[in-house]
């Protein structure tokens, strides 16, 4: 009797230091995929949540190698000063697409936000005045393309004849 209890004990010591193990190996992986599923879950949301609509595009009449792009948030996302400057902007006609930077290197784009609350932030309903500015493109040829991706890949394009 005395050897069975024994056995008996021994065998459940055995079996929950196995189970001790095997969350030990196991806790941290699912906390990692945990994190992860949070973080896939957080950028979709934030994707969702942005949406704009390119309403308008014309030439500057003082400077013809200049285009203005007018870009309305249509989303229910804020997009901050930091992100709207890793925007990328390209345009083009066909399959010639040239990416602008922002700065004073041409081709680059520089922004203003319309109507806006006097913040640097991009709030829905407010309008994105978009400068493209180059040396010497020809924006009058057909079928332009103007195409924008903001900061989390969410893009519009359009294309357009001046």
């Amino acid at each position: 009797m005395a050897q069975n209890t024994i056995s008996t004990a021994i065998l459940i010591i055995a079996g929950v230091v196995a189970v001790a193990a095997l969350i030990n190996a196991m806790f941290p992986a699912v906390y990692g995929i945990s994190g992860s599923v949070t973080s896939v879950s957080e950028a979709s949301g934030d994707r969702m949540k942005t949406d704009f609509t390119i309403i308008s595009e014309g030439l500057d009449p003082s400077v013809s190698s200049t285009l203005h792009v007018y870009v309305k948030n249509t989303g229910k996302l804020t997009i901050t000063g930091a992100n709207l400057v890793k925007t990328d902007v390209y345009f083009g006609s066909g399959s010639d697409l040239y990416k602008c930077k922002t700065g004073t290197a041409l081709p680059s784009w520089q922004y203003e936000i319309q109507d806006g609350n006097g913040d640097q932030n991009w709030d829905p309903g407010e309008t994105l005045d978009i400068a493209i500015s180059t040396d010497d493109y020809d924006f009058r040829s057909d079928r332009q393309i103007v195409r924008l991706v903001v900061y989390n890949g969410v893009a519009a394009g359009k294309e357009f004849t001046l």
